[in-house]
């Protein structure tokens, strides 16, 4: 489905355009897939959250993007982090730092200016 959402084939082109453009300025979990990139990086994210038991034990804790590489490539991520007991804080931290990870590999190496 990120794949469709991405091509812009899973609705009508301009339907396809305003989910595209919703997912890119999404303010929910600014500490998840975004948290560690570099500032300024776009990311077409939704993230998703349940609730956390008496026992502590909270099911799922997500967020699926696309992240836009400084060469003009993109590269999809979901991240579940499933039946925890650790706080939110340490869980988006790990989907923080796969995304990282993932961008780190892919993304081109920086070649410095020549003086």
């Amino acid at each position: 489905m990120l794949a469709q959402v991405y091509h812009h084939t899973a609705l009508s082109q301009a339907n396809s355009a305003l989910l595209w453009q919703l997912l890119l300025d999404t303010s929910v979990g600014p500490q998840r897939i975004k948290g560690l990139l570099p500032a300024g990086t776009p990311v077409a994210h939704r993230t998703g959250t349940s609730g956390t038991n008496a026992e502590g034990l909270s099911p799922a804790l997500n967020d699926a993007g696309v992240i836009k590489l400084p060469n003009g490539q993109h590269v999809a991520l979901t991240v579940f982090v499933a039946d925890s007991h650790a706080d939110t804080a340490t869980r988006e931290l790990l989907i923080a730092t796969i995304a990282r990870a993932v961008y780190d590999e892919f993304a081109p190496p920086v070649v410095p200016a020549k003086p």
